[in-house]
């Protein structure tokens, strides 16, 4: 991974997965998914931002690990 930020959270998401208990995973993903959908609102100010774009596509990949 080149970008230090997402390494940084996916070292954190990993963590998380370890320590957290079953009732917290589920808490998580119904944040995570709300966190997506609200993302979701307005798409087409950033659609042609590819980053953004990739790290939204990150994020959901991180919160369905935590599932």
């Amino acid at each position: 991974m080149n970008d230090l930020k997402i390494n940084d959270l996916v070292s954190t998401f990993y963590l998380h997965k370890i320590v957290q208990s079953h009732k917290m995973s589920e808490h998580r993903v119904r944040q995570g998914l709300r966190l997506i959908e609200r993302f979701h609102r307005h798409k087409e100010w950033y659609a042609d931002n590819v980053k953004l774009n990739s790290f939204f596509s990150i994020l959901h990949a991180m919160i369905d690990y935590l599932g």
